[in-house]
């Protein structure tokens, strides 16, 4: 199995070139045939964010890890699409 891993940031209080909303899109694009899953680490700010990127990508990523968390928060959850893997 490929497994692709990519690293994003987000944009709340991060300097960044553009937003990590249509660059994922466009990475998973790039992606497609050569990879069969995609492992999202997503470094930013703001918990809500990282939530706002999971459902961005809930059903079309294997997983979102959020990064750069300063308090601990229980925001762990498979959402309605769930992980995929984009193997046949």
């Amino acid at each position: 199995m490929r497994f692709a891993v990519v690293n994003l940031s987000g944009a709340m209080y991060l300097r960044v070139e553009r937003s990590p909303f249509p660059a994922i899109d466009e990475i998973i694009a790039e992606l497609s045939g050569r990879a069969d899953a995609i492992l999202v680490d997503f470094h930013a700010e703001l918990t809500s964010e990282k939530v706002a990127m999971g459902w961005h990508l809930d059903g079309r990523v294997a997983a979102v890890l959020g990064t750069h968390t300063h308090v601990p928060t229980a925001d762990a959850r498979v959402l309605p699409e769930g992980p995929r893997t984009l193997r046949t």
